[in-house]
């Protein structure tokens, strides 16, 4: 049983580190797009990365979402909400398009959502094993 505890919560530990390292590639991968305001072809370029990021997050997400538990799933499903939400946000408001959201609290939103599910984690891996 000892051996099982361990085997799940290395699963939950590899999962939560792929889906950390994901999210925060979408966030330098969002930086990226804010910096190329100027040249479309860049941004072109800098979009294209940040769909591929976000869409590795998502994967990500599903290895979460086996490993569990149910708290931790919802909360790294809200994160890639947030995240998605300011990704598409952020790139319609640099092609000119009007956005009615606020880019800024959308960004706050999305770092709380990131340390909300850290902490989440970091307390589900801290649990001694049952």
């Amino acid at each position: 049983m000892a051996e099982h505890s361990h085997w799940h919560r290395q699963l939950r530990r590899e999962a939560y580190d792929a889906f950390l390292a994901a999210l925060y590639e979408v966030v330098e991968a969002v930086h990226a797009v804010i910096g190329v305001r100027a040249d479309q072809a860049a941004l072109d370029l800098a979009a294209r990365e940040l769909d591929r990021r976000t869409n590795t997050l998502q994967a990500s997400g599903i290895r979460v979402e086996l490993a569990g538990p149910d708290q931790v799933d919802s909360l790294a499903k809200e994160a890639f909400d947030a995240l998605e939400r300011l990704s598409a946000l952020l790139v319609r408001d640099l092609q000119g398009e009007a956005v009615t959201e606020d880019i800024n609290a959308l960004f706050e939103e999305a770092g709380r959502k990131a340390e909300e599910l850290s902490r989440a984690m970091r307390s589900v891996l801290r649990e001694p094993p049952s």
